[in-house]
């Protein structure tokens, strides 16, 4: 498949992960799973991907600092944050360092899905 439906999802949850991963897969995407901002490092030096969808607060690197070495690896890379418990100062810092967008989690997969072709259609992204 092309990396233009290439989407990287990177929660320590399990569950959201899985649940994310899922609901992508329906919508036809090619879904590549992290457990971590280190997983998702190694597989974003493996291979090009149009879309990360990265959780925020994480063990190791946290999703701020995962965002900053992904964008080292491939600038170009549209990356969009998923939160729950992230301070506002951290979600600040991934949007001002020109992070797409951030969703609360709990989110509806219909406002997922929104984002991402939002993301998608925007010019210099995906």
């Amino acid at each position: 498949m092309q990396a233009t439906r290439r989407v990287l999802v990177v929660d320590d949850e399990e569950g959201m992960r899985a649940t994310v991963a899922a609901n992508l897969e329906l919508e036809g995407y090619e879904v590549v799973e992290a457990r971590d901002g280190a997983h998702a490092l190694d597989l974003v030096r493996q291979q090009r991907f149009a879309l990360v969808l990265s959780d925020v607060k994480m063990p190791g690197l946290n999703g701020v600092e995962t965002f900053r070495e992904l964008r080292r690896i491939q600038p170009d890379l549209t990356v969009i944050a998923m939160t729950g418990h992230a301070a506002p100062e951290m979600i600040h810092a991934f949007t001002s360092r020109g992070g797409y967008a951030c969703l609360r989690k709990p989110f509806d997969v219909r406002e997922l899905m929104h984002t991402i072709a939002r993301a998608r259609s925007d010019p210099g992204t995906c």
